[in-house]
């Protein structure tokens, strides 16, 4: 119960880690606009590609006929079910469903989860204005046409689902709760790459970290109890497609792979590029300061957010969905004009026409990422707001110039 309460209190009251925070005021009028914006929405993905929502459709058949060819029995190549054998249980009831009506209903739920999971992270974004609940609603909203959004709208991912769990997550531990990282665990139990927030987590010196590792390592023990010989395909093909090559996949391992003569010697910069980013995001994370007297949850699990994007092996742009929030924290928190040129960086990738299958938008959108996890700015805190915002500016502005520089200079080693 205290679990509920904590997520209730964490989105419903006005947060102090927000600078300027006031009084709630009546979201009615965000409320019919993210409501008109999430409907525009809603009618333009509902029969796109004829309601192919190719990812869902295979995911459907797959635990739908488990018991006859096993969950990754069904389909080839890269078209069979894709996550851990836990993610089985999320589609399960959708199997009752025909499998046209299922798409449809799990296009609603997708919709849903992406606006309340994006109102949260808006709301506790630690911007220097506190923003009015109608505003978090309609920005929620909006982001529903963002490249990432649309493409796991479009394909019936799983990525809405993951995405407001972890913004779940930030809401919890901005509280410091006992129940902070378990969501985050929970996410990484349905597709392994919310872990790397483990390492930024335990960066900041928080048990968050800790309950993250403990959660995912409970519930795939579980899962490898109940069916090991599922759980070995599903490792075997993890290993498989890490091997792959990345085609539109946006990462510093596909770029790297394309500018660098030889894959071998591609990988080989990709993992000492990886390991100087794991170090400078954890060095960011445990720089990272509270604001308001709580944790920057949202900023911590951000990072952690876009270093598995741009460290994994392959990340396909439907993976991205916390980029948009990483967007929203450099805008609300921007105190240089480098920050600003950021902010002009994250958005080009995020609304490029070619749905990240473009080399200009791959390669800005892993800029984008790496910035972030190196750079990211701090929450404003109540007192930097106004005259004596200028001197936190200016050594804001110097130290992150130096974080960047360094990091940079590691990842290129």
């Amino acid at each position: 119960m205290k679990f509920v309460t904590d997520i209730w209190r964490s989105a419903g009251r006005c947060d102090p880690m927000v600078s300027g925070s006031a009084p709630t005021r009546s979201p009615r009028r965000g409320l019919i606009g993210a409501g008109i914006i999430s409907a525009l929405c809603l009618a333009a993905q509902w029969n796109i590609d004829g309601n192919r929502r190719i990812d869902f459709r295979i995911y459907h058949r797959a635990v739908a006929s488990i018991g006859e060819g096993g969950l990754y029995g069904y389909g080839e190549g890269v078209l069979r079910f894709a996550y851990p054998p836990v993610a089985a249980a999320v589609i399960w009831p959708f199997t009752l469903l025909d499998e046209s009506v299922a798409a449809h209903w799990w296009l609603v739920v997708s919709v849903t989860a992406f606006v309340a999971a994006y109102a949260l992270a808006l709301r506790h974004a630690g911007g220097s204005v506190a923003p009015a609940p109608g505003v978090v609603l309609a920005g929620a909203a909006t982001a529903l046409w963002t490249v990432p959004a649309a493409a796991s709208l479009r394909f019936g991912q799983i990525s809405p689902l993951l995405t407001l769990l972890i913004c779940v997550d930030m809401a919890v531990i901005s509280r410091r709760s006992r129940w902070g990282g378990v969501l985050s665990g929970v996410a990484a139990a349905l597709r392994v790459t919310p872990l790397a927030a483990v390492p930024i987590l335990l960066a900041s010196r928080r048990r968050d970290g800790w309950r993250c590792l403990a959660t995912f390592v409970a519930i795939s023990a579980t899962a490898a109890i109940v069916s090991p010989a599922t759980t070995r395909q599903f490792s075997q093909r993890l290993f498989d497609g890490a091997a792959a090559r990345g085609g539109h996949s946006v990462d510093l391992r596909t770029i790297l792979r394309a500018v660098v003569p030889g894959d071998g010697l591609a990988d080989v910069v990709w993992l000492v590029a990886s390991a100087a980013l794991v170090i400078a995001g954890a060095r960011r994370a445990r720089r990272l300061p509270d604001a308001g007297g709580r944790p920057d949850a949202v900023g911590l699990l951000t990072i952690g957010a876009c270093l598995s994007y741009v460290i994994s092996p392959l990340s396909w742009v439907h993976h991205l969905t916390l980029a948009v929030v990483a967007l929203v924290l450099w805008a609300t928190r921007a105190t240089a004009r480098w920050h600003y040129a950021m902010v002009v960086i994250g958005l080009l990738g995020l609304i490029d026409p070619s749905a990240g299958e473009s080399l200009f938008a791959q390669v800005t959108l892993v800029a984008f990422g790496i910035a972030t996890v190196v750079a990211l700015p701090d929450a404003i805190k109540p007192d930097e707001v106004g005259p004596n915002a200028v001197a936190h500016d200016a050594a804001g502005e110097e130290g992150d110039r130096a974080d960047l520089a360094a990091s940079t200079g590691r990842a290129s080693a």
